[in-house]
């Protein structure tokens, strides 16, 4: 499902258990997991599935005209029957054209870059969690000396 806006930070969570109904028991997924270091999330957004849309009915057009001009080539019969159909809703009204538009942020609206891990070592029902927390650059630049700045 597609979002209208997105947060400042975003946090995605992986379903890393199910359950086996062999067994009856919880069971820990331990395959391989593998995510980049940043994530552009306008493909799933409104406006960004809208801007696919637009890109393929723009591919299809070409090749919608091209089929249309070899039927009209062909007799033509067989090119009206078609727009009546496609123009027509079945009570005897044509449909209108109800597209919406959406506004595109601009694309660092969209970018997020990986902040931390959180890691799950153990079986279903129990175990550890720990973090990998990705450390500012700010913190790289102040003397040993200074406390760190919470956040």
């Amino acid at each position: 499902m597609p979002t209208q806006t997105l947060p400042n930070t975003l946090i995605l969570h992986l379903k890393r258990f199910e359950f086996n109904f062999d067994t009856m028991h919880k069971v820990k997924l331990n395959d391989y997991c593998e995510f980049p270091d940043s994530l552009d999330m306008f493909p799933y957004t409104r406006e960004g599935l809208a801007s696919m849309e637009k890109e393929h009915e723009q591919k299809a057009k070409p090749i919608e005209e091209s089929l249309n001009e070899e039927e009209s080539a062909e007799g033509g019969g067989k090119q009206k029957q078609k727009k009546d159909i496609a123009d027509n809703t079945g009570d005897g009204e044509k449909e209108e054209d109800t597209a919406i538009t959406y506004e595109i942020r601009p694309k660092e609206y969209y970018e997020y870059e990986l902040m931390g891990i959180l890691v799950h070592r153990g079986v279903a029902d129990s175990g550890h969690y720990y973090s990998y927390i990705k450390v500012p650059r700010l913190l790289h630049a102040l003397p040993l000396s200074s406390p760190p700045p919470l956040y």
